[in-house]
């Protein structure tokens, strides 16, 4: 079957051939970019972190000192985990290993979520 312009329809007569008369795919080229540099996820200021009003250095002291007892969770006011933990020493001491490490490192939270004040 032809078509009006006199060649094959597509899906017809070319099985097996290779049409040797165009060129090859050209590579994709990315547009080119103005002389401004795109921001990277590096240059971005990131977003600012809401900080609640109890303090790192009262947390970290409270989960080295007394954290055996859930002092530090009740501070933080997470009474649940804080009487779970004085109920069970400490976790059977995992807790007071784990709690003073998350505090020194930045990811401890109070009862809301918010960030420890004054780790920065």
């Amino acid at each position: 079957m032809r078509s009006h312009a006199g060649r094959t329809a597509p899906n017809e007569g070319h099985r097996g051939r290779c049409d040797l008369t165009s060129s090859p795919p050209q590579p994709r080229v990315p547009p080119p970019t103005s002389g401004a540099r795109q921001p990277t996820s590096a240059s971005r200021p990131l977003p600012a972190v809401r900080e609640g009003s109890t303090s790192f250095i009262v947390t970290l002291l409270l989960a080295c000192f007394l954290g055996l007892f859930g002092a530090d969770r009740f501070y933080l006011g997470k009474t649940r985990s804080a009487r779970l933990k004085l109920f069970t020493l400490g976790g059977f001491g995992y807790w007071v290993i784990i709690d003073p490490l998350i505090t020194l490192f930045g990811a401890q939270r109070d009862v809301r979520g918010l960030r420890l004040a004054g780790y920065d």
